[in-house]
């Protein structure tokens, strides 16, 4: 085994995205998924990937079977299995012997360093553990590049007995671990307690790599990993987004711009001029687990670098490090200054700049007054972005006499009793043009449809305006309001399309009122020459 040196320049990164974050309740990976996950953090340049738990699962199994013909560039990959069941040497362990036929530089192996669960768990003596530690770590040692030991729920094992704990980890060691990773498994330990245990051991063990694998379920899985660092751990387990079981476990989308950006440690292959990548990385990893990003999550959520209040957009248009203590790109997101009731005169001009308007303050006053009405009635602007630009465009085509004022003034949906042909909805439309008032009734069952027909209805009356067609539509949410509702769709793209808001009498009034709005925004599009076939739904 090297010493602690062969690790002091970088940080080792280890990723269990595929392991660990498949326990994640919603998330079950293909055997392609999984590639292409591998694929990614290759890329991106995490040091080892764990890939799953040979014969424990068909889908890890079939994994490892197609992992020989893996060409990569930068990531070593790694196989999981406990080490060999009481009673048994790995020569006449069949489950053990499974786990281990894999075709993989990296075995990582976990044992028990936890007396109470030595004796209750795994139902045998502090000994025996440390013969299994020891038989199982010198197999693999003989076999595989790289032997890594997990020491399962390590810090309530140290806290508990650290006799126990250190005679294990000595057992490793003697048998040629290559890395001892003290794991938080229940994820109840705090960075205090993190900072003292791993100092001790870096003291006690000074010859040893370190490493710690830190679940989140007290909220302080990145920290933990973290003042491990500080601490003298060469060595971190985490996932892409710190998805896991339970609450997750230690966020590498966190824990890699922390030690780069903060601490000026880059990991081996991830430089900080690679670290742009990194929400990239994030949203194709979700993307192929089918698991949504929580906006406010730090680095990579859409809402990281988001300011509402006006007073901050005002500041951090001039001064961003005052609300920003990183460059929002320097991790591949951007800035975001959504408008809302709470906004300002400064925020309105830069939103509408960024559509290619010019305003005076006066029109941004009359402006700003009309979206703060808006959010009082309910509309959240801030996240609906294309109703925001609807808005924006219809007040400022009153300005230009080259674009139609098109404005829908009434709308209404009547509920009908059951009937024999099936009718549902009884809906009508009124939609001003410059002034010139069109109407439309349309019968149906779908909302939907009945939007989109009295839409061509009102086109076809209103005469030379751009063909437009229908976008597809999504619910994202419906909100009760007391006596009214509010609904959010998503235009296009059911995962990132931009949001329409609308508020209606009952549920149906305020679907179909966002449906509207929908063919409003995408005909304001057409207006302005932006090409939307792309999304279009054909009927």
């Amino acid at each position: 085994m090297g010493t602690r040196e062969g690790l002091s320049e970088f940080i080792e990164l280890y990723d269990t995205t595929l392991r660990d974050g498949a326990q994640t309740r919603g998330i079950q990976y293909t055997v392609d998924d999984k590639l292409q996950i591998i694929r990614m953090l290759d890329d991106f340049g995490i040091d080892m990937i764990e890939c799953g738990w040979n014969g424990s699962n068909s889908t890890d199994t079939r994994l490892f079977r197609s992992l020989s013909s893996l060409s990569l560039n930068k990531s070593r990959l790694a196989a999981f299995s406990s080490s060999c069941c009481v009673g048994k040497r790995p020569e006449n362990d069949g489950r053990f012997l499974r786990s281990v036929a894999v075709d993989v530089p990296v075995m990582t192996l976990f044992s028990k360093f936890w007396d109470f669960q030595i004796r209750h768990a795994l139902n045998t003596t502090v000994e025996h553990n440390l013969e299994l530690i020891h038989r199982s770590v010198e197999y693999c040692r003989a076999r595989f590049d790289c032997v890594i030991l997990d020491a399962e729920h390590f810090f309530d094992g140290y806290k508990a007995n650290s006799q126990v704990a250190e005679s294990a980890i000595r057992e490793a060691v003697l048998a040629g671990a290559d890395r001892i990773v003290l794991c938080d498994t229940n994820g109840g330990t705090l960075p205090g307690e993190v900072s003292r245990i791993v100092e001790r051991l870096v003291s006690v063990f000074p010859d040893t790599h370190f490493g710690v694998h830190c679940h989140n379920d007290t909220d302080m899985a990145v920290a933990n990993s973290i003042v491990a660092v500080e601490s003298g751990a060469m060595h971190i387990q985490g996932t892409i987004n710190g998805i896991g079981e339970r609450c997750g476990n230690a966020n590498l989308c966190s824990v890699i711009p922390n030690l780069i950006l903060k601490y000026d440690r880059s990991p081996r292959h991830i430089p900080r001029e690679s670290l742009n990548q990194l929400k990239t990385v994030a949203d194709d990893v979700a993307r192929v687990a089918r698991w949504r990003i929580p906006p406010n999550q730090a680095y990579v959520g859409e809402d990281a670098f988001t300011h509402k209040a006006g007073v901050h957009i005002s500041s951090v248009l001039k001064y961003p490090e005052c609300y920003e203590h990183v460059v929002p790109e320097a991790v591949g997101n951007a800035r975001r200054l959504p408008l809302s009731e709470q906004s300002g005169r400064a925020a309105v001009k830069h939103k509408v700049a960024g559509m290619g308007y010019t305003i005076n303050d006066a029109e941004a006053e009359y402006l700003l007054s009309s979206i703060k009405e808006q959010c009082g009635a309910g509309l959240l602007l801030d996240e609906a972005e294309a109703s925001l630009d609807l808005l924006i465009h219809r007040e400022m085509n009153r300005r230009d006499t080259t674009q139609p004022v098109v404005d829908i003034i009434h709308a209404r949906v009547t509920e009908l009793p059951d009937t024999q042909d099936g009718i549902r909805y009884a809906t009508e439309v009124a939609m001003s043009i410059d002034g010139r008032t069109v109407f439309s009734r349309a019968f149906g069952q779908d909302l939907y449809r009945l939007a989109q027909d009295n839409c061509r209805k009102l086109m076809e009356q209103a005469g030379d305006m751009p063909l437009t067609v229908m976008p597809a539509c999504f619910l994202h949410r419906y909100d009760s309001l007391g006596e009214k509702g509010r609904a959010l769709i998503r235009i296009h793209d059911a995962m990132n399309g931009p949001f329409i808001c609308a508020v209606g009498e009952s549920k149906a009034d305020t679907l179909f009122r966002c449906y509207l709005m929908a063919f409003m925004w995408a005909m304001t599009a057409s207006c302005e020459g932006r090409e939307m076939e792309k999304y279009a739904e054909i009927a």
